[in-house]
């Protein structure tokens, strides 16, 4: 049984704690996404370090109660695993990353002697020296020239302190900057998820509702007029007019019959069918557009390009 403790109650607003108990980021998520289901929840964010609860809601104080006391129910220890690409775990790992160069810059120049603190910033130093003679022998003038000529100098006038600053700074910067750009595309493949939970699949003639991560190919799914499909497969009874536009962004519907394929993410805009599901939910076509997305963050835009160009010759 969870124990809440009441830290702070404001209009619309209330700190919960769970004490007692300690969390992992898989429950943690899992507290947040039950907490959620719940209408007079608008928000809420759940801190695995101290087991505080930050909640904002509509002003129904009673159905909140009810959705914490509901969080006993819950069979923790089977808690889903989270992706790797969670914006969860994302922030976590970005968060860490920021601490732990923090904390090795300022321990590094209150504990370390001097004479290896010296030879430290010397090695990460090669790393940018490197860099800037490699652009230079290929006849170009870029950032990262200027950064490996300042941080040389600094080095060489045994300013180690300036070296080591300059360095940190440009380390956070990487940080930051790669922080920022995988957090906008996970937004992105966020907003274009299915947010299906459950399906209705076809067992003996009989409709029955699954989970759909307990779907499997073969599977019979049933949708009906005003569903989106949940899953790639091949219509096997009755006739659909479906709006294939977040595939295609043809705004037309296209007509499914016996034989034809439908597309997870597409939305049923007439009639009712059943397909024989040929992917699972992590396999689906949909789930290859978002990936491609995630692995395009690589990959930089044409103005993106012209922008750095015209930095390194300011420069």
């Amino acid at each position: 049984m969870m124990q809440f403790k009441m830290l702070q109650r404001l209009s619309r607003r209330l700190h919960v704690r769970i004490e007692g108990r300690k969390f992992n980021d898989a429950q943690a998520q899992y507290i947040e996404d039950t907490l959620m289901a719940c209408e007079a929840i608008t928000k809420a964010n759940f801190y695995t370090r101290s087991g505080d609860i930050i909640i904002k809601h509509t002003g129904d104080e009673s159905a909140v109660k009810a959705a914490l006391f509901g969080l006993n129910d819950l069979d923790l220890a089977n808690a889903p695993a989270l992706h790797e690409l969670s914006p969860r775990l994302v922030n976590k790992r970005y968060k860490e990353e920021m601490i732990d160069k923090t904390l090795l810059y300022i321990g590094k120049k209150i504990v370390l002697p001097a004479p290896i603190a010296a030879a430290w910033s010397w090695f990460d130093g090669i790393k940018f020296i490197g860099t800037a003679i490699k652009t230079l022998w290929k006849r170009k003038l870029t950032v990262e020239v200027l950064d490996g000529v300042a941080i040389g100098a600094a080095l060489l006038q045994k300013d180690y302190s300036t070296a080591g600053a300059v360095m940190y700074l440009l380390g956070i910067g990487e940080i930051l900057e790669e922080w920022t750009l995988r957090k906008s595309v996970l937004n992105l493949a966020e907003s274009m998820s299915l947010n299906v939970d459950k399906v209705w699949v076809l067992v003996d003639g009989v409709e029955v509702s699954k989970p759909i991560g307990e779907v499997q190919v073969g599977d019979v799914v049933v949708v009906r007029q005003g569903e989106v499909v949940p899953l790639d497969g091949q219509v096997v009874d009755g006739v659909v007019l479906v709006n294939e536009s977040s595939m295609t962004g043809e705004p037309e519907p296209v007509r499914r019959d016996a034989g034809t394929s439908v597309y997870a993410g597409t939305v049923v805009e007439e009639g009712q069918c059943s397909f024989e599901v040929r992917t699972t939910s992590k396999h689906t076509r949909f789930e290859q557009i978002v990936n491609l997305i995630e692995e395009s963050e690589q990959m930089k835009s044409g103005m993106e390009q012209q922008a750095y160009r015209m930095a390194d010759k300011l420069v």
